[in-house]
């Protein structure tokens, strides 16, 4: 299969080295200092837990012409880049489009891709893999095999099945999940709320983990968050999510302890994305008419001005 990665972060990275491994012909769409850096070495992963590396050299692209033909293009760039690259995508002549990562417009952006090309297959999927860029290379954190989750708003089960069969599963396994768009919308409420606290403090550790009253703020966003997507029809999933933090007190003691755990440091967002997720929560608390205390307390918190 022909593969193209769009996206050469953390996750792109990783994404290419196991369809590459499986193999399969991989393309990198890259750009500025990250292609140079592929060009030069490949891409190159260290794997934080199982104290190895491996370097896989990979054609790299630095953008992608309309009439350049792929199986399958995996997107992999922040929320917040979406929007660019969807303008890419859209108009290049391949059909099945797999959106990975943080994702809470789904139906946005498989609309707009639709109504330019209605013949598109449009996959949306998270991967369960976290990690740091350092000096050109990539630090992967995972505890076993990399694994992915993904699904789609329409029946798009042969493509999965496609995915599914060009993967080495003794390096990767795919799980399909139903409600895939109910289950970004759920992650999104961890991420946004975890990741504005952490950047109030600029990731100091030591900060984080005395702001009880943060903490207690994140969990009380988060219950306003859940019961905003339970009024509009969503189910919250995994239902678990929600349990943790039906006790904002036992919440801050258990986020006190997790984030004093070294491995955190592994997990990255942007500023960027935080700001983007607050501004889409934002527009769907605005279509709710619900009015969120501490969601819009904690935003207000967050400063980031819009681009």
């Amino acid at each position: 299969m022909k593969i193209l990665i769009y996206g050469a972060g953390v996750q792109g990275s990783y994404l290419a080295h196991i369809l590459y491994r499986s193999g399969n012909q991989v393309d990198v769409l890259a750009r500025n200092s990250r292609y140079d850096e592929l060009s030069e070495q490949g891409i190159r992963l260290n794997h934080y837990l199982q104290r190895k590396q491996t370097e896989d050299r990979i054609t790299v692209i630095s953008a992608l012409p309309r009439e350049a033909y792929y199986d399958f293009i995996f997107v992999t760039a922040k929320f917040s880049d979406l929007t660019e690259i969807i303008e890419d995508v859209k108009v290049n002549i391949s059909k099945n489009i797999v959106l990975v990562g943080n994702n809470i417009d789904t139906h946005k952006w498989e609309h707009d891709i639709l109504q330019y090309d209605s013949s598109k297959k449009i996959l949306f999927a998270f991967q369960l893999t976290g990690g740091k860029r350092m000096n050109g290379d990539i630090n992967v954190l995972r505890f076993f095999k990399g694994h992915m989750l993904i699904g789609s708003l329409s029946n798009h089960q042969k493509e999965i099945n496609i995915l599914k069969n060009i993967i080495n599963p003794k390096l990767y396994s795919i799980k399909v999940k139903s409600a895939m768009e109910e289950w970004l919308l759920t992650h999104a409420v961890n991420i946004v709320t975890m990741t504005a606290l952490q950047e109030i403090h600029a990731s100091n550790v030591n900060d984080l983990v005395k702001d009880k009253h943060g903490w207690k703020l994140v969990a009380k966003a988060q219950i306003d968050l859940y019961k905003m997507l339970e009024r509009s029809g969503y189910q919250i999933k995994p239902a678990l999510q929600k349990n943790l933090v039906r006790s904002p007190t036992l919440f801050t003691i258990g986020m006190s302890l997790l984030y004093r755990m070294p491995l955190l440091d592994m997990m990255q967002s942007t500023v960027e994305e935080t700001n983007e997720l607050f501004d889409s929560f934002e527009m769907k608390r605005q279509q709710s008419g619900m009015e969120l205390k501490h969601f819009s307390e904690l935003r207000g918190i967050f400063t980031y001005p819009s681009s």
